[in-house]
């Protein structure tokens, strides 16, 4: 057992943090947090690491990422050529740096040949240290599709069995193209379609009988529309594009997603204070949060820039957009945990839940720059 203490613990980042507090932590478990006295008192023998000034909150979620992609170039060629152990060294160095930067959780949301399970169930096992994985394996696409060269090519008649032989290998969640992307240019453009409505309702309801969360890349406005059309769990970077170029904010289509119970995960935020259009993109986001569409933090770590060891610009693009701390906080914490299903595994420091934690100086409720400035991360039991 061992006790941490600071300044302020964060157990809930909807919930006020509780002051000059600590948490007890046993096996990778939490077992109890409150006053740092008190628990002091009660357990006189246990090892305590006290933090003074800092805040002691829950390990960060990213909700995007791509961990077998190379961020230091064009991650497509390894993609395509790599042997297995060049890409299980890529993997496993893109999870150290993610860990090291108080991610303590994140969703893998396309790879090759299953590598990426293959790292969750070691560090599940304690064979590896790393975040607990969610992973979707090689993601649905058409001939020639967006990411065809990870494996997940499927023909109209074939997604029901694409789909169960995903839940019979394990995986954790069914990653579907509905649009084209930046990383094929030969294929679908950014805001076209590639699956016509009923294929990815099938899609859909094929993951439902074997319940498996659905992850829909969507950047175009008319993908979007599908996704929500079509029951995804989530829509992936929600671009909003429009066919000719140029975006696509739709009023009706706000609308639809936010009645349809999707959680969008935008994932362009690198850079951001130097856009050319930020005010443009700003907007579009304030337009988003006043149809109610809920966000998940998520940076695509691996492919568009998105680093592994950065979520914070996101965070920060966040505040720049009028969410509070508390806000971006919860959107990369307990939110993020009850949207892709681990709410009773992470995201909060109860009594009973994993002991995924991080220390920061600071206060980051006050300021969300404070999560950068870490001084300890403290990964909890991976088996849940």
């Amino acid at each position: 057992m061992e006790l941490l203490s600071g300044r302020r613990v964060i157990v809930d980042a909807e919930r006020p943090p509780l002051d000059h507090a600590a948490v007890l932590v046993d096996g990778g478990v939490v077992v109890s947090v409150g006053p740092t006295a008190e628990l002091v008192a009660a357990h006189p023998d246990v090892a305590h690491r006290a933090f003074p000034g800092a805040t002691v909150l829950p390990g960060l979620v990213n909700a995007h990422v791509h961990l077998s992609f190379d961020v230091t170039g064009d991650p497509v060629p390894a993609l395509r050529d790599a042997d297995h152990d060049a890409l299980r060294a890529t993997i496993r160095a893109n999870a150290a740096a993610v860990l090291a930067a108080g991610i303590t959780t994140v969703r893998d949301l396309g790879d090759r040949d299953g590598l990426v399970a293959a790292l969750r169930d070691d560090v599940a096992s304690g064979a590896v240290p790393g975040p607990r994985v969610l992973t979707a394996g090689a993601p649905l696409t058409p001939p020639g599709g967006h990411c065809w060269f990870l494996g997940g090519v499927v023909g109209p008649d074939d997604v029901e069995a694409a789909v169960a032989a995903r839940a019979a290998a394990g995986l954790d969640v069914v990653k579907v193209m509905a649009s084209g992307g930046m990383m094929t240019p030969a294929g679908p453009g950014i805001a076209d379609t590639q699956f016509d409505l009923p294929t990815l309702q099938r899609v859909v309801a094929a993951a439902r009988e074997v319940g498996l969360p659905v992850a829909v890349h969507a950047h175009g406005t008319s993908s979007i529309a599908m996704a929500a059309r079509a029951g995804a769990d989530t829509i992936e970077h929600a671009g909003w594009y429009a066919p000719g170029g140029g975006r696509d904010p739709d009023d009706a289509v706000a609308e639809l997603v936010a009645a349809s119970g999707a959680v969008t995960v935008p994932t362009k935020f690198r850079g951001w204070p130097d856009w050319p259009d930020r005010e443009e993109a700003r907007a579009r986001q304030r337009w988003a949060d006043a149809h109610g569409i809920p966000v998940l933090l998520g940076n695509d770590a691996g492919a568009g820039q998105g680093r592994f060891d950065d979520l914070h610009e996101a965070m920060t693009w966040y505040v720049e957009v009028g969410w509070t701390p508390a806000q971006v906080l919860a959107a990369t914490t307990c939110r993020s945990a009850d949207a892709l299903g681990l709410g009773e595994v992470t995201g909060r420091l109860r009594p009973g839940l994993a002991a995924d934690l991080i220390v920061v100086d600071g206060d980051p409720l006050a300021d969300v720059t404070a999560l950068a400035r870490l001084r300890l991360v403290h990964p909890g039991d991976r088996r849940g």
